[in-house]
């Protein structure tokens, strides 16, 4: 006997097959995860306009490009259900052991290369940053809002030959609440926070801070070392706007900020 399918089964049946490179339109945050989580390389997905509620973490791999209708036009977010607790605040920064990786909208796949996200809107709040990302190379970030996250908005680890540009990010991080209202943590999220950046490029970008009180102070650009790098054209109008506090900084330039 062959079981009846509804539409709706049949296209979710056909958004788990593996999906090559090509260009696919998602318009539900159901499909988006699904269509995400198959993705090959060279896949483009572009998210129509709307609100899409995640309930877990999009990671995307290589060569994967996500590519929305506009800032403000497509915007992901949380839905309500999706909580992830801030006991792992602030994390530990030099290292991912006791850091909740999955408690970001985006999680890039381990050492992915050539993933492209942009325009569209990322927000918080609760989830603990926009993307994060492990050894990534050639990443490309651009025309994206990035907002009121509670500790980072793009948080990486060794990344190398990226690109972040054109990009908005308005209380992009910062302190948090430690399970009680009024109870602040300490230490202050980046709007971007990069642990080993080399070969890299941020610029064009604004750096925003609306929630004038000193609990929700936040960085503009937080790097732990940077290799090889130019940070510049950027406007930044936040508490702190760039700490790169390691010796052995190498080749970074710094300029029309």
């Amino acid at each position: 006997m062959i079981a009846l399918r509804t539409a709706r089964g049949l296209l979710l049946s056909f958004l788990m097959l593996p999906v090559n490179a090509g260009t696919t339109k998602v318009t539900t945050a159901e499909d988006l995860d699904a269509v995400v989580r198959n993705a090959g390389e060279g896949t483009v997905i572009e998210i129509a306009a709307g609100t899409y509620e995640l309930e877990q973490p999009l990671e995307p791999g290589t060569g994967v490009t996500l590519k929305g209708a506009g800032m403000g036009e497509t915007i992901l977010t949380r839905k309500a259900s999706w909580k992830p607790p801030t006991t792992t605040l602030p994390d530990p920064e030099m290292k991912t052991q006791g850091m909740d990786t999955r408690a970001y909208l985006v999680r890039l796949k381990d050492k992915s290369s050539g993933v492209t996200i942009s325009d569209m809107t990322l927000r918080g709040p609760q989830v603990h940053g926009a993307i994060f990302g492990w050894e990534p190379t050639r990443l490309t970030l651009h025309h994206l809002r990035i907002q009121e996250m509670a500790w980072c908005g793009i948080r990486t680890f060794s990344m190398k030959q990226a690109k972040i540009h054109d990009c908005e990010f308005i209380d992009a991080g910062g302190r948090w609440e430690r399970g009680q209202p009024g109870v602040k943590g300490g230490i202050t999220g980046g709007a971007i926070f990069a642990i080993w950046m080399a070969d890299s490029e941020i610029f064009n970008n604004r750096f925003t801070r609306t929630r004038m009180n000193r609990e929700n102070e936040f960085y503009g650009i937080k790097v732990r070392q940077g290799k090889r790098s130019r940070v510049h054209h950027n406007t930044i109008e936040t508490d702190f706007s760039m700490e790169f506090p390691f010796e052995n900084d190498e080749d970074v330039e710094i300029d029309h900020n």
